[in-house]
């Protein structure tokens, strides 16, 4: 008979499981760590915080872009931006990246929550 090792620790209280241990390799592993830190200048947070301007807008701002600018840069009419800039969650994962590289930024950096 062959038993498989289990680097597995579960930690009980009255027999309910609370916690699970696991060796740090693994935890690192699961979790991909290290996280990677995502930067937002002063001027980007003020913006956000106290202006009430949307992540994309504090951005493009900060980078001195005209929304023009940026519109044009990712292939979109003026209006059409302006409507997604002061959209608050964007789900299209393929536009955030275009505006990502038209504001030099993470797309992490855009989708900063509320």
């Amino acid at each position: 008979m062959q038993f498989n090792h289990i680097n597995h620790q579960v930690i009980e209280h009255n027999g309910n499981p609370l916690f699970v241990l696991i060796p740090y390799q693994e935890y690192l592993q699961k979790f991909q760590f290290p996280l990677k830190e995502v930067y937002f200048p002063h001027e980007v947070v003020e913006s956000i915080a106290l202006a009430d301007k949307t992540t994309i807008q504090a951005w493009r701002e900060y980078r001195n872009l005209s929304a023009k600018e940026v519109a044009l840069s990712i292939g979109l009419s003026e209006a059409k931006y302006l409507q997604i800039e002061k959209m608050k969650v964007i789900s299209d994962n393929q536009l955030l990246a275009k505006i990502a590289v038209a504001l030099n930024v993470e797309v992490e950096q855009l989708t900063l929550e509320d």
